[in-house]
């Protein structure tokens, strides 16, 4: 396990991490605490994959809202309820700038086109 980083620019606070916590579900706690989130909170989690980070965190916190992006419908049929889908790519999604209160890229950067990002 690697510590975790945050960063901050222009209001905006970078976590970069490679892991958190020992096991899945201690991780997402983890993530949950040092996020901070309102009651309430809208996140999005860019190429949420099966949505299993979604599904943990849901277990922890069930008042934040979930909006999970990613470019496979297979995937996205996998998702855990009550999460708004997304079909569409991490780097365009359609979605409005400013929306959210958290976004989360979880192991999908290597699965997006650099010289796009």
């Amino acid at each position: 396990m690697r510590n975790e980083q945050i960063l901050g620019a222009q209001g905006v606070n970078l976590l970069a991490y490679w892991r958190l916590a020992a096991t899945e579900h201690e991780h997402a706690a983890r993530l949950l605490q040092i996020l901070d989130l309102p009651t309430g909170a809208r996140v999005v989690d860019l190429g949420c994959g099966t949505g299993e980070l979604t599904r943990l965190c849901q277990a922890i916190r069930p008042d934040l809202s979930w909006t999970l992006v990613n470019v496979d419908a297979w995937q996205l049929a996998q998702c855990p309820d009550g999460a708004q889908l997304v079909e569409a790519s991490m780097i365009d999604t359609g979605l409005p700038t400013e929306s959210f209160c958290a976004v989360i890229v979880a192991y999908a950067m290597g699965y997006c086109n650099v010289a796009q990002v």
